[in-house]
């Protein structure tokens, strides 16, 4: 592989990976401020509504971080554009399923914040960005097809370097939706509670310091 080709991929990997760090910190913040949602009938769609601008906002970032990268190397593009775009927001609405999974089964804001080095240094030696898959072993190959980044990658870089079909498109398009499909599950009986948790904590907190 060329030298500028390597000098492309290796940027366009870390880009992604970044932005899914953004992601998961700024899900987390947005929780942790989102006391008003207890508030919300139907909670499920209030939680939709307030999470909905900043995937749109994220998903615009990505697209716009990925343009800007192809047009500075003077890169082409071999596959559809648009699926770049499905892959992205696919994506975006994946990490922030993390955000909230971190949020809804952590103590404290802080311990999510810390658990976010660990599953970044995880997802950066185990999506192939470090390491190579074909070089794992098998522990390591399970580990890596856990990563959301490992699929996002892996479909960005099809698009991005040859003619792909639809059809597989739309595997990881299915694949990355499982992502926020497992944590509506786990966290739809206990993200409202840490919220009155997370209430309860900010006001002991103003007491113990203004009182």
């Amino acid at each position: 592989m060329p030298a500028a080709a390597i000098s492309i991929t290796g940027k366009f990997a870390a880009i992604i990976h970044l932005l899914q760090l953004f992601m998961v910190i700024c899900m987390i913040y947005v929780l942790a401020r989102s006391k008003s949602l207890l508030k919300a009938k139907p909670f499920s769609l209030a939680l939709l509504g307030k999470l909905a601008p900043y995937t749109l906002c994220f998903t615009i970032l990505l697209m716009v971080e990925i343009t800007t990268l192809v047009s500075i190397f003077d890169a082409r593009v071999s596959g559809n554009p648009l699926f770049m775009l499905l892959i992205g927001l696919c994506y975006v609405t994946a990490a922030q399923s993390i955000g909230q999974l971190l949020f809804t089964f952590t103590s404290s804001t802080i311990i999510a914040y810390s658990l976010i080095g660990i599953l970044a240094s995880i997802a950066l030696i185990f999506s192939s960005i470090a390491v190579p898959e074909l070089s794992m072993p098998l522990p390591a190959r399970i580990i890596a097809n856990l990563q959301l980044l490992t699929h996002a990658l892996y479909a960005m870089f099809d698009v991005f370097l040859r003619q792909v079909q639809a059809s597989t498109i739309f595997s990881i398009y299915a694949l990355l939706m499982v992502y926020p499909l497992v944590d509506a599950l786990l966290v739809r009986n206990r993200l409202m509670k840490r919220l009155l948790k997370e209430g309860g904590c900010g006001m002991k907190l103003y007491w113990q310091t203004f009182v």
